[in-house]
């Protein structure tokens, strides 16, 4: 597998995980003794959702000639919209969970974060 493609994996496969972690019953997380690692609900959102924006990022910067600043903030805006997505389909599909702007705020917060951090790298490298 190409390092590009191998980086574009890591970011779906790890959307995948998110995707299980949000939208899979109480009960389910519970049997896999997950539920205490959740006790920090906001803080774990800020981080799946951080490291979904610097997989993205670091995925499409493989791909030549782009631009760094507009792969960063797309990047944090495409994972910001899928954790409002799992939001969404928290409300519409589950019947364990809902619809709570919070934690897509945590998201979108852990993307923001992320986003500075990538842009302060670069910052470094260019001095």
């Amino acid at each position: 597998m190409m390092p590009k493609q191998k980086a574009l994996g890591f970011a779906i496969g790890w959307a995948g995980m998110i995707l299980f972690a949000t939208i899979a019953s109480t009960s389910t997380l519970t049997s896999l003794s997950l539920q205490s690692l959740f006790a920090y609900d906001k803080a774990i959102h800020a981080l799946l959702f951080g490291v979904q924006t610097w997989l993205l990022a670091k995925a499409y910067l493989l791909y030549p000639q782009r631009n760094y600043l507009t792969v960063i903030w797309l990047s944090a805006l495409a994972a910001s919209a899928y954790g409002m997505l799992t939001e969404v389909l928290q409300g519409q599909l589950t019947t364990t969970r809902t619809f709570d702007y919070a934690d897509w705020i945590a998201d979108t917060f852990g993307c923001i974060v992320a986003a500075l951090v990538l842009l302060s790298y670069r910052k470094k490298d260019s001095v």
